[in-house]
């Protein structure tokens, strides 16, 4: 099985899916800090054989390679066009293979001000639950004979 951490970090992730569940982990991070120290942990966990990490925007990965699952843990919010997003990612996806991310999130309700100067302040994007689903259920219909995304 081929996964894709988008935003491995540290690679705590990367290293854990290999090491129980014998999967082949390709790390992405824009994060050249980040990646030096992962890469520091990877020869120490000694999974060099099973996970690659290198720095790049997801955004700008080409579809060459394709993956059973995509792993994302809370990076959604500094990528401000999820529509691409979204494609790009469901694009290398195989078919029946499965798209998994958290993120940060916001209410269905109006922000506060002070909310919203937080978000702006940080440059985040954030989306309601039902945002991230519109987005997901677009691609569902334009691609549907190719892939399925699950709900969990």
């Amino acid at each position: 099985m081929r996964v894709l951490d988008v935003g491995c970090g540290l690679g705590g992730s990367a290293f854990l899916m290999a090491r129980e569940h014998g999967v082949s982990v390709h790390g992405i991070d824009v994060s050249a800090n980040m990646l030096a120290s992962a890469q520091e942990r990877l020869r120490a966990e000694g999974l060099a054989l099973q996970v690659t990490l290198v720095q790049a925007d997801v955004v700008a990965l080409p579809a060459t390679t394709r993956y059973d699952v995509i792993y994302s843990r809370d990076v959604f919010l500094h990528i401000h066009d999820k529509t691409r997003l979204m494609a790009l990612l469901y694009d290398q996806l195989l078919p029946g293979g499965l798209l998994f991310f958290t993120d940060y999130g916001r209410g269905e309700g109006q922000a506060s001000a002070e909310f919203v100067a937080y978000i702006e302040q940080r440059q985040y994007d954030l989306r309601t639950v039902n945002g991230y689903r519109v987005l997901l259920d677009r691609r569902v219909l334009w691609k549907s004979s190719r892939r399925t995304i699950r709900r969990i």
